[in-house]
């Protein structure tokens, strides 16, 4: 691995001394950096899965990958990776006369005698930690380079590497490099080890003033934190210490507990940053100015400087945070509340919606039938036409997700981060077979322990065992080409703009679909995995033309004294749904809970006039519905709720007589 520039691998602002470094989190994992003497590994394999010897009969060597030695392996992929290994084996495989170059380099040597103990075992957790997640390979051009640090830190007389600053151990172990591209990458592999070795070593990382995810948080915090890990949250612009600190503290509570991700405490910290530079423009440096009057000018600051959706909600995440702390006895400022609701109303756009009928035809017929569209590509893609699954949980999606269920078929079973629980649907016969030879496909080529199901073939290294799922950025790039070189920019039917990077998009299809076809609301939110209805609701919205041809079917079939569900099944469970019939569609919430808004107080007033002639139809149709709803449900509060009703119809007929 040649490392280059990442923000991931940058040094905290200040590095840990020896007085605030807590070395007992130094915990090196098990493996060969552990013996005396660390020499080049035989083969990777052997760092990532358990020995086995090559499976061409005779060979003797170590296995590599797929059954194979280092040199078999090679040449079973110029053979096109046939899928009968065994047969491949005994018939068609070439004993290797070559030299392993890597087997058999045995001069380079970390020679732990004679180091302290502390630089032996920083060196040891650091390279632990980056072999074990496939990051680094142990060869020769690693061994190199730490045979260098060893032989520069054995003579400087260091009692830790984080003595000296990074730079100098670079600039004095460069001269024992002999490789020039070796002396090159020394720099890249050094920043990154004395990051993770810093990041190891903070004796308090909630007390830092920049909060790294990568080896300082990502095994301290709360399992379900895991949103927009790869952003650091930064709490250095927020200048007032009384500001800051109990936010600080707030955050530590909720991520530690798992109220909170670590997504939402960032939203936190750079609204927070934004209202500091606002009191620091306006000299406010006492926590009692901080009022609902200073909260209303920062409002109208905002509106007039940068009006933007993202700046205008970020007000409102900080006002509601603020009187959080308060509630929560963490700080003392100067108004309980700062914000009334709708003062600062941001309005909420529900996209992305579903995908217009002319556009999923499209992809169908174009995009998914590409055969130069990568495979783990169209295989997530597929996946996701089919079961609407979330980007971030189908791009990590791990390799035993698709799972026979006996005489039920195939199913996809895997961990939702959003909602913290597991999903399971099934999956039709055309897509499970394609599953499952993607699956086949990703272990013969990654090794039987390849976690992920979608690898990137752009990250992953197959002869290294390495699997790396796509990105959320690179999936969605990857689709957008897709749609643009087949000239899928605009709904013919709709007229909008579409990119191809909307994969939320299907998820809404998905929903949508379902609810159009007879699916109760209920059935499509087990389908879908959601936490409420309401959550429903929001994502897969019924049409109104389907909602509109549903109820009339409905009330055409009753009128005529039939069943509706032989006229058209799912129109019952769609009436269903209505626990109170209003004059233009039905009410959804429970005839048990209380409403002030589900009556309509205008019939009641003096002033009020039927409309005549040309609403009657309208009361007629709304009484007719009335009259089958008491009829037909079971429920006796529903029946008082819509008997109330029906009364005020036949009151407001009989006036119009």
């Amino acid at each position: 691995m040649r490392p280059g520039p990442n923000n991931k691998h940058a040094l905290p602002s200040h590095a840990p001394t020896r007085e605030n470094a807590d070395y007992g989190r130094l915990l090196p994992k098990d493996g060969p950096w552990m013996a005396p003497r660390w020499a080049v590994m035989p083969h990777v394999g052997a760092v990532r899965s358990e020995p086995f010897d090559c499976a061409v009969r005779g060979c003797g060597r170590d296995g590599y990958l797929q059954s194979f030695c280092y040199a078999h392996w090679h040449q079973w992929r110029r053979a096109g990776k046939p899928t009968n290994t065994a047969a491949w084996a005994r018939q068609h495989a070439k004993q290797p006369v070559e030299r392993l170059r890597a087997n058999r380099v045995t001069n380079l040597v970390v020679d732990f005698d004679g180091l302290p103990d502390l630089v032996a075992r920083e060196i040891r957790y650091v390279v632990g930690e980056k072999v074990s997640a496939g990051q680094w390979t142990p060869n020769r051009h690693l061994l190199e380079i730490f045979t260098s640090l060893a032989e520069t830190a054995r003579s400087s007389g260091v009692a830790s590497l984080l003595d000296r600053d990074p730079d100098e151990w670079v600039r004095n172990m460069l001269p024992l490099i002999k490789g020039r591209q070796i002396r090159r990458d020394a720099d890249g592999y050094m920043k990154t080890f004395f990051a993770l070795l810093h990041r190891a070593v903070v004796a308090d990382p909630w007390a830092e003033p920049t909060w790294l995810w990568v080896g300082m948080f990502d095994g301290l915090v709360h399992e379900g934190a895991w949103a927009n890990r790869g952003q650091n949250i930064h709490w250095t612009p927020i200048a007032q210490e009384w500001l800051r600190e109990p936010i600080k503290r707030y955050a530590r509570t909720c991520l530690t507990s798992g109220a909170r991700a670590w997504g939402t405490v960032l939203t936190w910290s750079n609204a927070a940053a934004h209202l500091a530079a606002y009191l620091s423009e306006e000299g406010v440096d006492d926590p009692s100015l901080l009022d609902r009057n200073l909260m209303l000018d920062y409002l109208a600051s905002v509106n007039e400087t940068h009006p933007s959706k993202h700046r205008l909600a970020g007000v409102n995440t900080i006002a509601a945070l603020l009187a959080t702390l308060q509630e929560e006895g963490l700080a003392t400022y100067g108004s309980p509340v700062f914000l009334r609701y709708a003062e600062n109303a941001v309005r909420k756009t529900q996209l992305p919606k579903p995908y217009p009928a002319d556009v999923i035809e499209r992809i169908d017929r174009n995009v998914l039938t590409d055969p130069e569209l990568e495979r783990s590509a169209k295989m997530m893609l597929q996946l996701t036409r089919w079961g609407g699954l979330r980007i971030g949980e189908l791009v990590n999606c791990p390799t035993d997700a698709l799972r026979h269920n006996g005489s039920k078929g195939y199913w996809i079973h895997y961990y939702m981060s959003k909602t913290r629980n597991w999903r399971s649907f099934p999956v039709p016969d055309d897509l499970a077979r394609a599953l499952r030879e993607h699956q086949r496909w990703v272990r013969e080529t990654y090794g039987q322990q390849a976690n992920y199901l979608f690898p990137s073939p752009t990250r992953s290294k197959a002869e290294r065992g390495l699997v790396v799922p796509w990105s959320p950025a690179g999936f969605r790039g990857h689709i957008r080409a897709a749609f643009l070189k087949h000239k899928i920019t605009e709904s013919a039917i709709t007229g909008e703009q579409v990119t191809g990077g909307e994969i939320h998009r299907y998820r809404h299809t998905v929903g949508t679909t379902l609810l159009n076809n007879g699916w109760t609301q209920r059935e499509v939110q087990e389908f879908l995995g959601h936490e409420s209805g309401q959550m429903t609701a929001n994502y897969a919205e019924i049409l109104d033309d389907t909602l509109i041809r549903k109820v009339r079917e409905f009330q055409e079939a009753r009128a005529n004294g039939q069943d509706p569900d032989a006229v058209h099944p799912g129109v019952e469970r769609m009436r269903a749904r209505f626990a109170y019939e209003l004059p233009d569609g039905g009410c959804t919430l429970p005839a048990s809970q209380s409403c002030e808004t589900r009556d309509n107080p205008c019939t009641g007033c003096a002033f009020f006039e039927s409309g005549g002639a040309a609403i009657r139809p309208v009361h007629d149709d709304r009484r007719k519905r009335l009259k089958l709803h008491i009829d037909q449900t079971d429920d006796p509060r529903e029946k008082a709720l819509n008997q109330r009703a029906l009364d005020e119809v036949d009151r407001i007929l009989g006036r119009g007589n």
